[in-house]
């Protein structure tokens, strides 16, 4: 009888004597006769329930062994000093063996069968040890041909009741696709780290309340941040402190909870300087299960650089347009201008002073070359008017114009000019730098209607200076630089979009035409230079021109005009319009000049044949039938030595396609003043 049944069968009868039983309680009865039938009692019962206890063990042990044979993690039991009692087929296999008893009969220890590292086994038992278990505990594996495999084991430590270990059990799995999955993902995400700090453009994840979580160094140096750490601190609300426009940042928001996806995205937003850069956004919403956002993530690209570009291109779009329309009435207004200014000179020529109409004759005067001025500005707003560019030196016409620049402030305004001590040499055209400074010094007048100060200033910039490389990079080496300031009202950003606009302008009604800025960015781009603003409302205004510098040492090209305008050789006109050929007739005849004219090319090279000999011929480029430069042709044929001036009232380019190379010959432009044309002649005649 087992001694568990026993014990428990004890604590109900006791044994009075050798194989007899008594029940308490039962005093009356035969003793012997008694204990007999109690004893086959007793005896027939604990028969039945130690048959009855068995089968449910036997039960239970035909399950566990189904498991343990079944199972498919390795299981195991060893001894404390490593020899293994116990272990299922899917151990053997694991540790490529052919089945468990080769394993538990092979006398092996695990600390040298089964760790690639005997070390390991140390760290396993000093871990069950003092927890009681082990859970997770990785190691290399050595299988039976000596390979390695990674290992996860999960064990406790079987004890007896002085708490003595008594062995451990526990499963083994074989982690070794795990551990190259999860190899795999960490040089998956470490690519994704390197992309991610290493990309050029910038990159993010931002919280639905707006702050960063992550942000790459790339994003970090587009908003002047030494660091993407520097940056995420700094930043506690995206809108607020990035945003130069709190409705783009609002837009932003809408367009992301709608589409869920972004693309294009364009914004000005601010540096840590406050500086303002223009970014361009790719973005995503990620969301949680629930359909809730989790976060945002995007690429951000500054396209400060190309918005400039856009910038310029539109620009030169508007100016191109103008230019279209100016060199369309150029022609026929210059030849008008020409008439009205020619006539209306001989007649002062010959007219007294004293005359009554003498008054009415310089009005007319003066309205005409009011007139040429608005055609000039308009051909140098559209690029196209001739230049008359020569050395000049930027400091000395500076110098030389700051007595009319008084004139032109109030007395409210102080006047500062500072010059630098290097050469300012640029080859330009005179009076239309002048134009230039005075239209920005009128501009910088009218922004300080309460007084201020108005200062201008020259520099020079290397091109090749790497701080200056990336704006000038393939251009030319070295600029003369001109700012003028003023401490004015300044405009907004919207505003300075739209400042070199032709026909843009902030004034009052009747105050202004639009035109003079355009006029400047025209004259500055003709001269190969840059112009940028740079303005905010109530701190002023600057504007920056750069321009080609030249060599120190080349002398200033402007000389006196000549003293003498008048002469004796024989000059041919070929004008074809009327009114043009009959004012050159009168006005060279006036001044001594022999003058033979004709109506087109054609007729100008029979009457160069027909009258000789002709010391200089005055070709209208675009004529009829022959144009100034075919006429020409013929003409050095007959004679290789003539002199040629060209003239046109049409736009530099329609000139220059006619074949006249720039600056191959003389050339004077309409409308033609007398003075003018009479010098310029008489400096051809003598050159």
């Amino acid at each position: 009888m087992p001694q568990s049944i026993r014990d428990k069968n004890l604590k109900c009868h006791r044994i009075i004597e050798p194989g007899i039983i008594r029940r308490p309680g039962n005093r009356g009865a035969d003793p012997l006769k008694q204990g007999w039938i109690h004893s086959i009692s007793i005896a027939l019962g604990l028969a039945m329930t130690e048959i009855a206890r068995n089968t449910i063990i036997g039960e239970d042990l035909h399950t566990y062994q189904s498991f343990f044979e079944n199972a498919v993690e390795g299981m195991f039991r060893t001894t404390p000093d490593g020899r293994l009692i116990k272990v299922n087929p899917a151990y053997a296999r694991m540790f490529g063996y052919s089945s468990p008893e080769e394993v538990t009969n092979g006398n092996l220890n695990v600390r040298t069968h089964a760790y690639a590292n005997p070390d390991d086994r140390t760290s396993f038992q000093e871990i069950v040890k003092r927890s009681g278990f082990v859970h997770s505990f990785r190691f290399p594996a050595l299988k039976k041909d000596g390979s390695l495999v990674s290992a996860s084991l999960n064990a406790r430590a079987v004890r007896d009741a002085e708490g003595t270990i008594l062995c451990y059990e526990g499963t083994v799995e074989d982690i070794t696709n795990l551990k190259l999955a999860e190899e795999n993902l960490r040089r998956s995400e470490d690519d994704y780290r390197n992309v991610h700090d290493n990309a050029i453009t910038g990159m993010f994840r931002s919280t639905p309340e707006g702050r960063y979580v992550r942000v790459n160094p790339a994003l970090a140096a587009i908003h002047g941040f030494s660091s993407s750490e520097e940056m995420i601190t700094t930043i506690t609300n995206i809108g607020e402190q990035l945003y130069v426009d709190p409705a783009d940042r609002r837009r932003y928001m809408e367009l992301l909870d709608k589409e869920d996806v972004i693309r294009g995205f364009e914004a000005r937003l601010y540096r840590k300087d406050r500086s303002k850069v223009w970014i361009r956004m790719n973005v995503r919403t990620i969301r949680k299960a629930d359909g809730s956002v989790a976060c945002y993530e995007g690429v951000v690209e500054d396209v400060t650089e190309k918005k400039r570009i856009e910038s310029q291109l539109r620009q030169a779009q508007k100016t191109e347009s103008i230019g279209t329309l100016a060199g369309g009435i150029a022609h026929d207004f210059n030849n008008l201008l020409t008439s009205l200014m020619g006539f209306a000179s001989l007649i002062e020529l010959k007219m007294k002073k004293t005359d009554p109409l003498y008054p009415y004759v310089q009005e007319i005067l003066l309205a005409a070359r009011k007139g040429a001025d608005l055609t000039r500005s308009i051909l140098a707003l559209s690029r196209q008017q001739s230049l008359a560019r020569a050395p000049m030196d930027m400091n000395q016409a500076i110098r030389s114009a700051s007595r009319l620049f008084r004139m032109l402030i109030t007395e409210d305004i102080e006047l500062s000019i500072s010059l630098t001590d290097e050469s300012t040499m640029v080859m330009a055209d005179r009076s239309q730098i002048d134009r230039i400074l005075f239209n920005l010094v009128t501009n910088a007048r009218d922004a300080m209607p309460r007084g201020g100060t108005l200062r201008i200033e020259t520099a020079t910039l290397d091109a090749n200076d790497p701080l200056d490389a990336a704006q000038w990079a393939g251009e030319k080496e070295r600029y003369v630089v001109i700012k003028i300031s003023d401490t004015g009202t300044g405009f907004s950003d919207a505003t300075k979009d739209s400042i070199f606009d032709p026909f843009f302008t902030t004034k009052d009604a009747g105050k202004g035409t639009g035109l003079g800025l355009a006029i400047v960015y025209g004259i500055v781009k003709q001269h190969t230079g840059h112009i940028s603003v740079d303005s905010e409302p109530g701190r002023g205004t600057t504007f920056s021109i750069h321009l080609p510098a030249m060599p120190e040492e080349t002398g200033d090209a402007h000389g006196e005009p000549p003293a003498n305008i008048t002469g004796s050789e024989t000059i041919l006109v070929a004008e074809d319009d009327e009114s043009v050929r009959g004012y050159m007739d009168e006005a060279l005849r006036t001044h001594g000049y022999r003058v033979v004219t004709a109506k087109d090319g054609r007729e100008a090279v029979e009457k160069f044949r027909q009258f000789q000999p002709v010391d200089l011929v005055i070709l209208d480029t675009v004529m009829p039938r022959m144009n100034g430069w075919q006429a020409y042709e013929e003409i050095r044929r007959v004679n290789p030595d003539v002199r040629v001036l060209f003239t046109s009232g049409y736009t530099k380019d329609i000139v220059l396609s006619k074949g006249l190379e720039e600056r191959e010959f003389d050339f004077i432009p309409k409308p033609l003043a007398l003075q003018d044309v009479l010098e310029k002649i008489r400096k051809t005649l003598d050159a």
